[in-house]
C-alpha cells in the first residue's frame, strides 16, 4: 500500500520517479525534505544523481545549523550588552 501511495505521489508530480532526501539538523531532527523528480528527462534516477542530491542537502543542513547557531550567538551577545 505505501508503495502505491508513493507511485501516486510521483504521478501527481507529473513524473515517473522521484527521490526524497530529508534535511537533518546536527541533532538528527528533520527540518524539511528535498524532493527531486525525473519529470523533464523521464530517465531513471541514478545512484550518482542521488549521491549528488544527498551531498547538496547535507551542505544545506550544515548551512541551516550555522545560521541557527549564529542567530543564537547574536541573541546571547545582545543579552550580555
Amino acid at each position: 500500500r505505501p508503495y502505491l501511495q508513493l507511485k501516486g505521489f510521483a504521478r501527481s508530480l507529473g513524473a515517473d520517479a522521484f527521490v526524497a532526501v530529508p534535511i537533518l539538523t546536527s541533532a538528527g531532527r528533520c527540518i524539511g525534505i528535498v524532493v527531486a523528480d525525473n519529470r523533464n528527462r523521464r530517465e531513471p534516477i541514478g545512484r550518482e544523481q542521488i549521491n549528488l542530491l544527498s551531498a547538496f542537502v547535507n551542505q544545506a543542513s550544515i548551512a541551516f545549523d550555522n545560521a541557527r547557531h549564529h542567530a543564537k550567538m547574536l541573541d546571547n551577545f545582545q543579552q550580555l550588552q
